[in-house]
């Protein structure tokens, strides 16, 4: 499947507007977005549409159907759900250090308390396995 011509991505203008929206994605080349030094999405086209390969875990990529409207909202929709996962991952594993920092000062007051500290707050498949932690 080749990658989607300059024609075709200005028939998608609209929906790369959208797209371009999202602060933490730049479009290096055109409909080739990043984010950071990697590569999140880009298009492909072939007989029987338009494709999207997006990065919806920031690991590998992802083919979602992008001819209409309806594939083309959908698309929207899934990466603002990704962007939106990512970000909460971050605020969560900076809140956890800042957590963590504070108990650690007290666990040198109390080496009893720090064993307690590192197993209760263990970060566990994105959470915690100690609501007391979060």
């Amino acid at each position: 499947m080749k990658h989607a011509r300059p024609d075709t991505l200005a028939a998608f203008e609209p929906f790369l507007r959208k797209v371009r929206e999202h602060a933490s994605l730049v479009e290096r080349t055109p409909g080739s977005f990043y984010r950071k030094s990697s590569a999140y999405l880009h298009f492909h086209e072939d007989p029987s549409g338009i494709y999207a390969d997006v990065k919806l875990n920031l690991v590998e990529f992802t083919r979602v159907r992008a001819t209409t409207l309806r594939e083309q909202t959908h698309l929207l929709s899934l990466i603002a759900e990704s962007r939106r996962s990512e970000n909460a991952g971050a605020s969560s594993l900076r809140l956890a250090a800042q957590h963590s920092s504070s108990r650690s000062d007290r666990s040198s007051l109390d080496p009893s308390h720090a064993a307690s500290t590192l197993v209760s707050c263990s970060p566990v498949a994105g959470s915690f396995s100690d609501r007391r932690c979060a």
